[in-house]
């Protein structure tokens, strides 16, 4: 089944213009391997852009400058709108990061949430793979900028939505929700935050001073 939600036209532009940061490009390489639509789009979006690049008139680089874009070339692990492919449960962008199997991830838990982080050098933002136990929530909260999420396995509901394997969820400080995962299995997903996150529950506003999410 193909994923109801998708990437914004803006974020897979972007991402195709090479304008987007890593931890955002991380989500939507995983994205691309779950959802053909939006491959289509990008293979087109790389199309017109390889167009544009024939018509322009040719610059001479600098040798310094030649070496640095060959070695950036060289450390290029994929096609950007081809379907990435695993031998696990884990899509092919997420491999590197913590192997081809779900099983055997070394989750951080906090109550009925786990988690593991990515990217830590990415600055101004926050990389999380997240495990949420079935039929178990997030608690109430709002965002201090951008989340964008894309759900793996399992699903989720808010007050927007479901959101299964694939769809992408992408709400600011505008939206105050509480994703509550589906019964049957964890809701595994990709979440990338450039802003903490404020809890707005009875009690979770008071936790505020003391938890940064």
């Amino acid at each position: 089944m193909q994923p109801l939600h998708h990437l914004t036209d803006e974020l897979l532009t972007a991402f195709a213009a090479g304008l987007i940061d890593e931890p955002l490009e991380l989500l939507v390489r995983t994205h691309l391997s779950l959802c053909s639509v939006c491959r289509h789009k990008a293979r087109d979006l790389f199309t017109v852009g390889g167009g544009l690049l024939d018509v322009e008139e040719p610059v001479e680089l600098s040798p310094a400058l030649r070496n640095e874009v060959l070695t950036a070339l060289d450390g290029t692990v994929s096609a950007p709108c081809r379907k990435a492919v695993s031998t696990g449960d884990v899509p092919a962008p997420l491999v590197p990061f913590i192997g081809e199997d779900f099983s055997n991830v070394r989750w951080r838990t906090f109550g009925s949430v786990g988690e593991i982080r990515l990217l830590p050098e990415a600055n101004g933002y926050v990389t999380r793979l997240l495990k949420i136990r079935p039929g178990a929530g997030v608690p109430d909260h709002t965002h201090e900028g951008m989340e964008a999420t894309v759900v793996i396995r399992g699903a989720f509901s808010d007050c927007t939505g479901r959101y299964g394997p694939g769809d992408v969820a992408m709400v600011d400080g505008e939206l105050d929700h509480s994703p509550i995962a589906e019964a049957g299995e964890p809701c595994i997903c990709l979440a990338v935050t450039d802003a903490p996150l404020r809890l707005t529950g009875r009690i979770g506003r008071f936790l505020n001073p003391f938890v940064r999410l």
